[in-house]
């Protein structure tokens, strides 16, 4: 048997940073190769978040139940914590355990005993080394407390054995997205690909083309299992397919970072629409918080959003029970619930002071295009103003004529400004503004009395020249 020999190390990291986190990998997704061909190839990991399962190349990382929090890697009484290859071309050779000096022991009774018992022990220092003759799989269980700093896994693989792999998994789906995936063989004669997933109500997939549809927000494990003439069982290849969540309530979004663990941000996004019930300046943080009613109703679900910073647009114009919608990833920092990395389409914004000003804008408009604003029509806007709340109120009551965020409270402002002064007519916003009608008169009629002026000039000369002439002709 024709064997090649592959090397990947990968250490490990974990860094806190605000109590959120993200894997991150050298490669996307995590797609598990196994009929490569390189040789002494290594792989480094920067893993900045609790994890349950990581896979680089043709080896797969994995514990039983997700990693706590921790700098280095932290695993406890009764935990499992698993290095195999992907299929079973993949022989382990070698495994260099880094440990985490100072900060507790590798293990409690040995390294050896716990791996592997036919292991060769040939460092019992750090790194701990051991070496197979080949095997697939190698497990530890923890009796207590254990700390891993890194790993490094020297492996060889079967290049003359039959193998499958998958070739165009795509990086992330939304919901709807459809596609098909495709699978390469090695070695096999009269092959047959058969294709499945693990969680169908995230994505299904069609067991003999590969043809997926994506279902629902999540992360699925798609497998390719190959039969040929060569295997009497089949060998498999698989990939995590990522698919974000879209648009969610929030009681749903609750309820998907409710899953996380206790300091954890989900490598998924979604989008939220609410009102913004919570706007409390926090140093250069901003306490933003997103409800699905508006403030003082009864039975609302609201979710915070965590990293609204001082040079973000946002805090320049929100308010208080204004409308708009957030996109993110849920995550939990020391158990509360929360959605980090946001962004905002300010397009998307929508809030009671700017549906006031558009509406008044359209009530306006044809009595301004007559120079005729009726003071009917401005008692009508302000029964509407005093009907808003206060914080549309002190909006509008404080917007300026240049006031840039929203184009319908900027022609408003200015309308409001002009048709008081004008008028003199009940300033019912309380704003400052001039209450000179000569003022108001000589902006906005310039050309009418230039024309007048003109007018005047051009009557004062014809008289005159009229009397100039007439005594002439007199003497």
């Amino acid at each position: 048997m024709k064997l090649k020999t592959k090397v990947l190390s990968f250490g490990l990291g974990l860094t806190l940073a605000f109590g959120t986190c993200a894997i991150v990998l050298n490669h996307e997704p995590d797609l598990v190769k196994t009929n490569a061909v390189s040789t002494e190839k290594t792989a480094i990991f920067d893993v900045k978040q609790k994890f349950k399962e990581v896979v680089v190349e043709d080896i797969k990382l994995s514990f039983n139940s997700e990693l706590t929090y921790s700098n280095p890697w932290r695993v406890y009484s009764g935990n499992n914590a698993t290095i195999s290859g992907t299929d079973t071309s993949v022989l382990i050779t070698k495994l260099e355990i880094g440990i985490d000096t100072g900060k507790g022991k590798i293990l409690d009774t040995g390294t050896k005993t716990k791996w592997a018992p036919n292991a060769k022990e040939t460092s019992s220092t750090n790194p701990v080394v051991l070496e197979f003759d080949g095997t697939n799989s190698i497990v530890y269980t923890a009796s207590t407390q254990v700390r891993w700093s890194s790993f490094k896994v020297t492996y060889t693989i079967d290049t003359s054995a039959p193998s499958v792999s998958i070739v165009n998994a795509p990086n992330a789906l939304e919901i709807g997205d459809t596609g098909t995936l495709s699978a390469d063989t090695l070695n096999a004669s009269n092959p047959v690909v058969t294709w499945s997933a693990e969680n169908e109500e995230i994505l299904e997939i069609d067991s003999s083309t590969g043809a997926y549809t994506a279902k629902k927000g999540g992360s699925v494990k798609v497998i390719a299992s190959l039969s040929c003439d060569e295997l009497t069982s089949p060998v498999i290849a698989s990939v995590i397919l990522k698919v974000n969540y879209g648009t969610v309530t929030i009681e749903e979004a609750n309820a998907i970072a409710s899953t996380l663990g206790t300091t954890e941000t989900s490598d998924l996004s979604l989008n939220i629409r609410g009102y913004i019930t919570n706007l409390d300046a926090d140093g250069k943080n901003r306490k933003l918080t997103i409800s699905d009613k508006k403030i003082g109703e009864e039975n609302a679900n609201s979710i915070y959003v965590y990293g609204v910073y001082s040079d973000n647009a946002i805090r320049q114009y929100v308010i208080l029970n204004g409308e708009i919608t957030v996109t993110g990833n849920p995550a939990k920092y020391n158990g509360s619930i929360q959605i980090a990395n946001p962004s905002f389409v300010n397009a998307d914004y929508i809030d009671e002071a700017i549906k006031f000003a558009a509406a008044s804008n359209n009530d306006l408009d044809a009595e301004c295009a007559a120079l005729a604003v009726t003071e009917e029509t401005w008692n009508k806007l302000a029964s509407k103003f005093n009907s808003l709340d206060s914080y549309a109120q002190t909006k509008l009551k404080l917007a300026g004529k240049d006031y840039k965020y929203n184009e319908e409270i900027q022609d408003f402002v200015a309308r409001y400004d002009l048709i008081t002064a004008k008028y003199g007519y009940t300033n019912f916003m309380a704003r400052t503004v001039s209450s000179s009608r000569v003022a108001f008169g000589t902006t906005q009629n310039s050309s009418t009395l230039i024309i007048t002026a003109a007018m005047i000039s051009l009557v004062v000369a014809l008289s005159a020249g009229y009397f100039i002439v007439r005594r002439k002709k007199v003497k």
